[in-house]
């Protein structure tokens, strides 16, 4: 995993960036087979900032979410439900662009 973590603002507002996005990659009963693996590290080359919706218990969505950011290099913005956020660092984000040039986003990225 990356070592540049995510601090508390940059997730809110990476949340709120995120809010109005559908999930792009659903994961159902199968779980975490290899070609749902390759769709998220799609994904998230393309986007950056990506919702995805787990069909399973706590439990379970809890390993998944941890397996799934060891595995894609990303970090967990946010979950809720059967929600989650992901974002990979120094994968700009479409919305990126809306922030301000000072920021640390078009510094670093």
């Amino acid at each position: 995993m990356n070592n540049d973590k995510l601090s508390s603002s940059d997730k809110k507002f990476l949340r709120g960036q995120a809010h109005s996005l559908e999930p792009l990659v659903k994961i159902g009963k199968n779980g975490l087979i290899p070609s749902v693996m390759e769709e998220l590290n799609k994904k998230l080359a393309e986007h950056g900032l990506l919702k995805i919706k787990i069909s399973a218990t706590k439990d379970v969505q809890e390993s998944f979410l941890k397996e799934i950011t060891e595995k894609a290099n990303c970090e967990l913005v946010g979950a809720v439900g059967s929600m989650a956020i992901l974002f990979r660092v120094g994968v700009k984000p479409i919305s990126a662009k809306h922030l301000k040039e000072n920021s640390r986003w078009e510094k670093k990225y």
